[in-house]
C-alpha cells in the first residue's frame, strides 16, 4: 500500500475508519464478555431457559466479533501471490459493480462470491442463514436508496487485494431516513468480493457531507447527482 500517494483527506479518512473499527471491536468484545459473565452468575443455582437463551445469543455475537477481529488482523497482514493479483482498473470495476448493484437494486450485477460477508461498524450483518439470501448482495431490491453519490476510492492495494471506497447513500425521494456517509474496505479474491468492512454514520441535513473533492464540504449535492422527486 503506497500511503505516500494518498492526499491528506484520504489519509484522515483511512486513519479514522481504522480507529473506529478497532475501537468498536475491542469495546464490544469486552462489553459482551462482562455481560455473559454476569448472566452466568445470575444463572448459577437456578434453571432459567430465558437466561440460557440470552447467554447463547450473546455468545454468538461474541464469536462473530472475535471472528471479525481475527479476519481484520489477517487482512492487514496478507499478501496475495503474484498470480492472484489483479490490475488496479479491474479492482476498481469490481468495487463499482457493488455500488452499481445497490443503485440498480439488483444483486446479480455485483461481482461477489456467494456467501460474501459484510461487517458494519464492527458487527457482522450477514451469514445468519448460512449465506443463503443473507450475504453481502442480499436485500438490494427493497433497499432505501436512489443513488450512491460522491464515490471516491482512497487507495487500491494490489498486493493485498484490498480497496478502500467512500461514498454517500442518497435516499429515495420523500424518505425520512437520513443519508448515510461511509467508507468501505473491500477484500477481493479471485476476481470477486469476499468480504466488506464498513464504517458509517448518518449526518444531519445541516452537516457538510460529503467533504472531499470536488465537493469540499458543500451540500446539498449537485442536481445531476440527486434523483428528482
Amino acid at each position: 500500500m503506497d500511503l505516500d500517494a494518498l492526499d491528506a483527506a484520504a489519509l484522515r479518512a483511512l486513519i479514522r475508519s481504522k480507529d473506529e473499527q478497532l475501537s468498536a471491536h475491542a469495546a464490544e468484545i469486552e462489553r459482551l464478555k462482562l455481560l455473559i459473565a454476569r448472566l452466568q452468575r445470575m444463572q448459577f443455582g437456578r434453571k432459567s431457559e430465558k437466561l440460557e437463551r440470552e447467554i447463547r445469543q450473546l455468545e454468538l455475537q461474541l464469536d462473530d466479533l472475535e471472528e471479525s477481529a481475527a479476519e481484520s488482523r489477517q487482512r492487514s497482514e496478507r499478501t496475495l501471490p503474484a498470480a492472484k493479483r489483479l490490475p488496479r482498473e479491474t479492482m476498481l470495476a469490481i468495487v463499482n459493480s457493488y455500488f452499481d448493484g445497490i443503485t440498480s437494486h439488483d444483486g446479480s450485477v455485483v461481482l461477489a462470491h456467494p456467501g460474501c460477508n459484510r461487517y458494519e461498524n464492527g458487527t457482522r450483518v450477514t451469514g445468519r442463514r448460512g449465506g443463503v439470501n443473507d450475504d453481502c448482495v442480499s436485500g438490494f431490491a427493497n433497499f432505501n436508496l436512489a443513488n450512491v453519490a460522491a464515490r471516491r476510492v482512497g487507495f487500491v492495494d494490489e498486493e493485498a487485494g484490498v480497496v478502500l471506497g467512500m461514498a454517500v447513500f442518497i435516499r429515495r425521494a420523500g424518505s425520512p431516513v437520513p443519508r448515510n456517509a461511509f467508507s468501505e474496505w473491500f477484500w477481493i479474491e479471485d476476481g470477486r468480493i469476499r468480504n466488506i468492512w464498513t464504517a458509517m454514520y448518518y449526518p444531519g441535513p445541516e452537516r457538510p457531507v460529503p467533504n472531499w473533492p470536488p465537493f469540499e464540504g458543500n451540500f446539498p449535492l449537485p442536481p445531476n447527482l440527486v434523483v428528482a422527486p
